[in-house]
């Protein structure tokens, strides 16, 4: 785990599109609230968000003069949402190392992001906090990152805590 780069970590950058011959630039921390319905017929409604640099695919494949250029992804609808919240939390962060992840729970680590209030539960305090839908914390609820699992490794950012998350969970779904 300590030599993999976090793949979300990585494409923290700014995307850059061109819209109807206007430069438009989508920084990270609104790539998931910046999003475009699309259904495609047969396979349902999903997201689309910008992924990377589009201007530089302009010269890649020869059209200069286009006035619309986006490299975009697309997601099942709901993941926009979902993801934004790691985001807004500051668990997409490869910047620092969290104290004691050998010892913490994914619900610690969860928690940590958030105020300190001793009433509400970790899971009220994130709904509110971040004005999340019920179909979003039960996204949540189903990837796990409310369990009191110990995460059980030293010296881990938060992105690398998230990335152990969704990794272990891949390998168990």
């Amino acid at each position: 785990m300590e030599s993999k780069k976090c793949s979300f970590s990585r494409s923290r950058k700014c995307r850059h599109i061109l819209q109807n011959g206007k430069y438009k630039f989508v920084p990270y921390n609104k790539l998931f609230s910046r999003t475009k319905e699309i259904e495609i017929d047969s396979y349902g409604v999903f997201e689309g968000y910008a992924n990377r640099d589009s201007l530089s695919y302009i010269e890649v494949y020869g059209l200069t003069g286009i006035p619309t250029i986006y490299r975009g992804t697309l997601r099942r609808k709901g993941y926009s949402e979902a993801w934004n919240t790691f985001v807004q939390l500051g668990c997409t962060d490869d910047s620092y190392v969290l104290p004691d992840t050998e010892n913490m729970t994914y619900r610690e680590y969860v928690n940590s992001f958030l105020t300190y209030h001793t009433e509400l539960t970790v899971e009220k305090k994130l709904q509110d906090s971040l004005g999340l839908s019920n179909e979003v914390m039960d996204k949540l609820r189903w990837l796990g990152v409310f369990e009191d699992k110990k995460i059980g490794v030293k010296g881990l950012s938060p992105a690398k805590v998230l990335q152990k998350k969704l990794e272990e969970d891949a390998k168990h779904r």
